[in-house]
Parts: C-alpha cells; structure tokens; sequence
C-alpha cells in the first residue's frame, strides 16, 4: 500500500525549526537513496503528493517525529 509523505513535511514545517525539512532529507539521505526517491526542498512544493510504500513511511514518520520532537496525529 502507498502512503503520501508530503504531510509529513507539510506538518514539519509548521512545528519545527526553519531547517527542519534539510535535516529530515540529510538524515534519511540513504533510505532515500535506497529506494531510488529523488527529493529536495524543490520538489516538495512542486509535488502534490509523494507516494512511498507504507514501511518507508513508517520511517520517514518516526524520523520527522523524532527531529520535531512531537507526535503526528493528522
């Protein structure tokens, strides 16, 4: 099943640091790399939506959780 990971930026942005979206991306660099997901700041605000596989967003969930240091409940 696929699951969009925009919202999980989108929440970021509006509850962590100014830099939150590079730390995220820099911290999953190789999970991302991995699977072949080309993202950058840029094409977070081009895309509607990022479909990845729902273990790969568990991932990036629990990564963007941990560096805002709050639960995404949306």
């Amino acid at each position: 099943m696929q699951k969009d990971i925009k919202p999980l930026f989108v929440w970021a942005i509006e509850n962590g640091d100014s830099k939150i979206i590079d730390r995220i991306i820099m911290k999953l660099i190789p999970e991302f790399l991995k699977r072949d997901i080309k993202i950058t700041q840029d094409s977070l605000s081009l895309n509607d939506a990022i479909y990845v596989d729902s273990d790969f967003f568990e991932v990036v969930k629990s990564t963007t959780e941990k560096l805002v240091n709050k639960t995404f409940d949306i």
